[in-house]
């Protein structure tokens, strides 16, 4: 005769098969996991960079609309950070108490900025040369390289998103003069077919 004991003590325990096989699985779901999270997809990194610098600038831009103050957009080499104009000493200085607006860093991407050519009406021109009596001692002043007014309207141009691998991965947003930013890759065309 069998012993209670004995049986529910077998009925408790696991199998070195089942064991193994939910070993197997978890491996399979984590290797999964790191191929679809990559960070190494030059492509993703460079959704992701687009996605978050099209939001930002769509904040920088009420921003300055709301609060009447000049935002700047300064490219730097490992990403991008956000300006602001301080009238006072008629410079720009870094957006330090604004969580949307925190510096960002994509070490693998480069952004660059190409002006369209149109003329905007900036109140900062004479500031764009820093405020006078600076001594050649202090470091230049910072200068952002578009800007979003508080008048509404904007330095219009083209930024391009590219991966640093040398690969011709690339991504633009299009700024208008009156602030908005688009992706012209997803503009309709005349044809009713996306642009390129």
């Amino acid at each position: 005769m069998r012993q209670p004991g004995r049986q529910r003590a077998r009925q408790r325990g696991f199998t070195l098969i089942e064991v193994l096989l939910v070993v197997v699985l978890i491996g399979i779901l984590m290797g999964v996991a790191v191929l679809s999270l990559n960070a190494g997809d030059g492509s993703r990194r460079l959704q992701q960079a687009q996605s978050a610098l099209t939001g930002q600038l769509g904040y920088a831009r009420l921003l300055a609309e709301n609060e009447q103050q000049e935002i700047g957009v300064r490219l730097q080499a490992p990403g991008y950070r956000f300006l602001r104009f301080e009238p006072a000493t008629r410079r720009w200085l870094p957006v330090r108490d604004d969580p949307v607006l925190k510096p960002q860093e994509w070490p693998d991407l480069t952004f660059s900025w190409r002006d369209s050519g149109e003329p905007v009406a900036s109140p900062l021109s004479a500031a764009a040369a820093g405020p006078s009596g600076v001594s050649a001692s202090s470091p230049a002043p910072e200068r952002p390289d578009f800007v979003f007014l508080s008048s509404g309207e904007a330095t219009p141009g083209e930024l391009t998103i590219s991966v640093r691998d040398g690969n011709a991965l690339a991504r633009r947003l299009q700024v208008s003069d009156l602030g908005d930013v688009r992706d012209p890759e997803r503009l309709p065309t005349a044809g009713g077919q996306r642009g390129n």
